[in-house]
């Protein structure tokens, strides 16, 4: 691909180039449209796969490019891994029932300091 020899990706040099993703009622795919939406771009999905792995292989194939988490992209045989300089952030959220036992009572005050 003639981006891999980048050391550093933006948003801008992906947009219109092909790009595999996750159908759009997706988590991953809303975090990736919000950063490219950021920039005041679209990125041109070609591919809508809900699997890693056809991800995996439509990227090994030189079909398009696709925007993993970097633990994600060392799995990958046959692909090169670049980062992104205004890369999507992850936003995780903790959800716990009204009457939590005392185990996840201190579960929650762990994680929440």
């Amino acid at each position: 691909h003639h981006l891999a020899k980048n050391q550093l990706l933006s948003l801008h040099q992906l947009a219109s180039e092909p790009m595999v993703n996750y159908p759009k009622e997706s988590s991953a795919r809303r975090q990736t449209d919000e950063a490219f939406a950021s920039q005041g771009l679209v990125s041109k999905v070609k591919f809508v796969v809900d699997h890693i792995s056809l991800i995996e292989q439509l990227v090994a194939s030189g079909l398009a490019y696709a925007i993993v988490p970097k633990p994600l992209s060392e799995q990958f045989s046959d692909a090169v891994a670049i980062p992104i300089k205004e890369a999507p952030k992850r936003a995780l959220y903790m959800i716990w029932s009204s009457r939590p036992s005392p185990a996840a009572k201190a579960f929650m005050s762990f994680i929440q300091t």
